[in-house]
């Protein structure tokens, strides 16, 4: 087939594809008009150091310094998207029902932008809850580094400071929706015709 019989194939079908992709985005608007409502939540997370005691002691020079910084914030990172760590946070949230639960099984994602700060992002039903949440990651992980520092003895060791909590509609945006739509309906108008013709040609050829 020459490309010009091609480009007809599909004028000749320009009905159909039509039918096709306009049904596409109708399902896209449905989607997006059915989905449940959500939020993400985003609060960052710096692990610091204390005042340092004065001693004349030598202890860390600044290479040694910044990989125990980087360790640290490593461990507080996995210990917060752990289960062991959303049970501690859903402890100090007021959750009604089964909403607890859900919480806990829900994903959670605590990553180390840099040597000493994490980005924790989850999911809340309400802004309210989202900012309770953030509030219960800060605490929980400055539980936890204070539970380090006093095994490890050492005065001059390690803090948590958090950021002002961030809450934003966690919905796919209705742009987005007919954007997906409209792809997946010129990719199933295009694979029907060619099964079409396909099979027109080989009933033909019977």
């Amino acid at each position: 087939m020459e490309f010009r019989d091609f480009i007809q194939l599909f004028i000749r079908r320009r009905v159909l594809i039509a039918w096709i992709v306009g049904a596409a985005l109708v399902i896209g608007v449905l989607s997006y008009r059915l989905q449940t409502q959500w939020y993400e939540g985003v609060v960052l997370l710096s692990v610091t150091r204390q005042a340092a005691e004065t001693t004349p002691e030598y202890q860390y020079d600044h290479s040694y310094r910044l990989q125990a910084d980087e360790r640290m914030t490593e461990t507080v990172a996995r210990y917060l998207e752990s289960e062991v760590g959303r049970r501690d946070t859903a402890r100090r949230v007021p959750f009604a029902g089964i909403r607890e639960t859900e919480f806990i099984e829900s994903q959670v994602s605590a990553l180390r932008l840099s040597s000493n700060l994490i980005r924790v992002r989850f999911s809340a039903t309400t802004p309210t809850e989202g900012k309770a949440i953030a509030e219960a990651f800060f605490e929980t992980g400055e539980h936890y580094v204070a539970g380090l520092n006093e095994q490890a003895g050492d005065r001059n060791w390690f803090t948590l400071v958090a950021s002002d909590e961030y809450v934003k509609d966690g919905r796919f945006t209705l742009p987005v929706a007919l954007a997906i739509a409209l792809m997946l309906g010129v990719i199933g108008a295009f694979w029907t015709v060619l099964g079409l013709w396909y099979w027109k040609g080989k009933t033909t050829h019977a």
